[in-house]
């Protein structure tokens, strides 16, 4: 018995190594190269319509990141940021430097739209020259360049107007290939106010006037921050005559003005346009939380 366990034992040693001896024979045969289903990366993307979909999509995440975001109600946003400084505002959270218009640098009021909104401009440029270097058609890719240029036009001028002229990344180097040492300076007026009009124009000749999904960049988006653009500019001839423009796209007004919030009257046709919201964590309108 001990002779025959013996035997039993080496053989099922010899196996063992004979089993690892193949594996490793076997693996250095092969050059294994796996295939990531988790996560994305720029030689495996931009390739079809859903990818531009995707990435266009992405880019509206800047609207809110999150509920308390820079065109909500959170600190610093362009809403807040507009009503605090007027009659119409009034609260005794910590804002006292905003609310008494002293802009320094320590209060988040005053800075928290800046890093925010220029790295959603940043953001914009990489995914709009993403797309140009997909291998779709123009065709395609020309809805996807236009939402995506509307957007970074109306962060440009919001950010201009709380705090003039800005270095945006708008370059194509600077935004596929960013360096550490990269030290832009402040625009002219003259580039910057240019950069806005003829980027919300050329957005707005791509769009159509409705979209699919409610939420999304149209004509009449892109026009009425043009319009909002010439009035702050105080260009009161092209603000009329855009108006004129914009009147012909099927907005109307209601016949009562607190109705335009009302459940039943979501997506009226006053709306121009809107931060989609949604009943869920992270996707919701804290306004009312805000407000009570």
């Amino acid at each position: 018995m001990i002779k025959n366990n013996f035997i039993i034992s080496f053989g099922f040693k010899s196996l063992k190594t004979l089993i690892g001896v193949s594996l490793i024979v076997t693996f250095a045969s092969c050059n294994l190269e796996p295939e990531i289903y988790d996560r994305i990366a720029p030689n495996n993307f931009f390739q079809t319509v859903n990818d531009l979909k995707a990435a266009t999509t992405s880019v509206y995440w800047e609207l809110r990141t999150n509920g308390w975001s820079p065109y909500l109600c959170s600190d610093g946003s362009s809403f807040i940021m507009n009503e605090v400084a007027t009659g119409e505002w009034t609260s005794r959270w910590s804002w006292e430097a905003f609310l008494n218009l002293d802009w320094i640098i320590g209060e988040k009021m005053v800075y928290g739209f800046y890093p925010s909104m220029m790295t959603a401009i940043s953001r914009a440029t990489y995914v709009v020259e993403k797309i140009k270097d997909s291998p779709l058609s123009d065709d395609i890719k020309a809805p996807y360049i236009a939402e995506i240029r509307a957007l970074r036009a109306y962060w440009a001028f919001d950010l201009y107007r709380f705090y003039g002229c800005l270095p945006i990344t708008v370059d194509r180097d600077v935004a596929l290939y960013p360096k550490t040492d990269y030290r832009p300076s402040r625009p002219s007026k003259e580039w910057m106010l240019n950069f806005i009009e003829s980027e919300l124009r050329a957005a707005a000749n791509d769009l159509p006037k409705q979209q699919s999904e409610y939420g999304r960049c149209t004509k009449g988006m892109a026009l009425t921050k043009l319009l909002k653009f010439y009035m702050h500019e105080k260009e009161w001839s092209k603000a009329e005559g855009l108006t004129q423009e914009i009147m012909t796209l099927g907005y109307d007004l209601m016949d009562n003005y607190a109705d335009i919030f009302k459940v039943e009257n979501e997506q009226n046709k006053e709306i121009i346009f809107a931060v989609v919201c949604e009943p869920r964590d992270g996707f919701g309108l804290l306004w009312f939380a805000n407000t009570l």
